[in-house]
This record gives structure tokens, C-alpha cells and sequence, in this order.
């Protein structure tokens, strides 16, 4: 490949300045992964996904048996595509538990770990049990119903700082099913979490709320935690009688990736840009050893690799 001309392309590129698109705070997925995949895996497999600072974040579920998933949540170097860390020890019980989520405020990455089937006694490894609220700590007696755990992560290791279940509750006080269905960003930093709740939606201390207006489930419900998910400070319910103060919602940073590029999109940020194609070109001639950077799967890293990702910024070179 003439280097020559390549490098007369990335000057004529950089001053037309190639820019990147926006996402939200947020990332929905449903992708069923283990720690022995790579990024590409995760990223091809629909795994939620962000990117914060020089981590991209992916989050989903290993499939252990025909009626079993534990969540996996994977960080990679944004640059570099080297693993930071990969943990598939959330849950380990026999329930189903999906890593479905993940959500960013600028501040702290959280996920939406989504934990369904028949169980008693403690399902995650990682319990809230300093929480405010004692029914953000367990699901209770329940043993059963599609319950939504949320914790925020150590974007280093991968462990779980702060913590909190959240759940719908049953005339006779068991818990019952609730779906995380988006977030919300504050100008306070609470977390701010949208949910359809399929029973009575809780108040601040646990209780059902009131309810003003007659309707079915599931209902929209909506609950912000202190940052550290210490503390209920706020739930209202379409139909339902608010409880505690609301803060004001501020706009998310963007951080979430996008499923444009796939391999071809080797500094996975959602779009494929000259960034892609320098990495590429300054690694031709090295072993591929699952690397990012062979985009076309020979177990080499060579021109054509580069070629690939240049043809997909507009760029041919003969």
C-alpha cells in the first residue's frame, strides 16, 4: 500500500474534520456472551454497550443451561481493544439473571440487571443490605416475578459499589414484578429510573402507593436514588399518588455506542471514522492474536485490513 499517499489523505481528512455523532446516557441490549469473547463478540451479540472516558462498557448474559442465564458485564481499552476486565460472578444462583442495561450520568456508571424465575434466600452476590430503604435490599419472601437489581460500577474492576432492588408490592406485602424500561439524568445526580410496575407501585417507605385515578397494570412508574443507591428519595406513578420531591432532568452526556461499523469499527465508538483507519495502519505486519484491527478475519493484520476500513470513510487507494 503507498503510505505516502495514505498519509497525504490523513491530512486532507483531519482539516475537513471528520466528526462523530451523539448518543444518549443510556444503552439497552440483550446479548448472550461469556468472559471468553472478545469485544467484537459482545458488540455483534447486541450487548448493552457504552463508552466512558477510555472504557467502552458492555453489559449481557451468559447462557449457562437451556433454563438458566447469569449476567456478564466486560470492559475493553477504547484504544487499544485490550480486555479490562470481564465478571460473570453477579449471580450465580439457579434463577435467570440478564445484564440488560447500562446507564451513564458523568458521574458513575450503573446497570440494569434484570432477575426473573422461582428463588428464596439471596440471589445477588453483592447485596444492598446498608440501603435506607429495607425493600430496596431483598426481594423479601417472594419466589417469584421479574425483578429489576440496579448497581453502579467500578469501571477498573468491575465491582459493584452501591446497590438496590426495585419492586412492586402485592396486598399481602410479597414483592412483585417490575421492568426497568429507561433513565433519567438530574441536575441533583439522583438517579432517576423509568419502569412499567406490575402491581401496586411503592412509595418511598415500601407501601403502595394511592391511587387517584383507576387503571391497570402495568404502570408507569418512576423512582430516583441518592447516586450511591442508598436512599429512595422520590416515586410517582401515572395514576397514582406522588411521593417525596422530584428533582429537575438535565440531559444525559453522550456515551452510548451504537451498532453502526461492526469489526470495521475498530476504536468502537459508534462511528467509523479516520480514527479506525490510523489504528489499523499502524499495526499491519503485527500478529493478530483476536486483535480488533484484523477487520476481515485472516488471522493477519495487512493492507487489506486498512483498505477495508479506509473504503468505509471514502477513501480508496490503489
Amino acid at each position: 500500500m503507498a503510505m505516502t499517499r495514505f498519509f497525504v489523505w490523513v491530512g486532507l481528512l483531519t482539516a475537513l474534520g471528520i466528526g462523530s455523532i451523539a448518543f444518549a446516557g443510556e444503552d439497552f441490549g440483550s446479548g448472550n456472551v461469556d468472559c471468553n469473547d472478545t469485544e467484537a463478540d459482545f458488540r455483534n451479540a447486541g450487548a448493552a454497550g457504552i463508552t466512558v472516558g477510555n472504557r467502552n462498557i458492555y453489559a449481557g448474559y451468559d447462557q449457562i443451561t437451556g433454563i438458566n442465564q447469569n449476567p456478564v458485564i466486560a470492559a475493553y481499552d477504547a484504544v487499544t481493544g485490550e480486555r479490562v476486565f470481564c465478571r460473570a460472578d453477579y449471580e450465580q444462583t439457579g434463577v435467570d439473571g440478564r445484564a440488560a442495561a447500562l446507564h451513564y450520568n458523568g458521574e458513575q456508571v450503573y446497570v440494569y440487571i434484570r432477575v426473573d424465575g422461582g428463588f428464596t434466600g439471596q440471589i445477588m452476590n453483592a447485596e444492598p443490605s446498608d440501603n435506607v430503604r429495607s425493600w430496596t435490599r431483598s426481594v423479601g419472601p417472594a419466589n417469584s416475578g421479574n425483578f429489576a437489581y440496579v448497581a453502579g460500577i467500578n469501571t477498573e474492576n468491575g465491582n459493584l459499589e452501591g446497590a438496590a432492588f426495585i419492586t412492586a408490592v402485592l396486598t399481602n406485602g410479597n414483592a412483585n414484578s417490575v421492568g426497568i424500561t429507561g433513565f433519567e439524568c438530574t441536575e441533583t445526580g439522583r438517579v432517576r429510573i423509568l419502569a412499567d410496575s406490575f402491581f401496586n407501585p411503592r412509595k418511598i417507605n415500601g407501601q403502595k402507593m394511592t391511587q387517584t385515578v383507576s387503571g391497570s397494570s402495568p404502570f408507569d412508574y418512576t423512582i430516583e436514588f441518592t447516586p450511591d443507591l442508598l436512599n429512595v428519595t422520590y416515586t410517582a406513578a401515572i395514576g397514582w399518588e406522588a411521593d417525596g420531591t422530584s428533582s429537575s432532568v438535565i440531559p444525559c452526556p453522550d456515551s452510548s455506542l451504537s451498532a453502526i461499523g461492526g469489526n470495521l469499527d475498530v476504536v468502537p465508538d459508534g462511528v467509523i471514522t479516520l480514527q479506525d483507519a490510523l489504528f489499523v495502519v499502524n499495526r499491519v505486519g503485527q500478529p493478530a492474536n483476536n486483535n480488533p484491527t484484523d477487520v476481515n478475519g485472516d488471522n493477519t493484520i495487512n493492507a487489506a485490513d486498512a483498505q477495508a476500513v479506509l473504503r468505509q470513510i471514502g477513501v480508496v487507494i490503489p
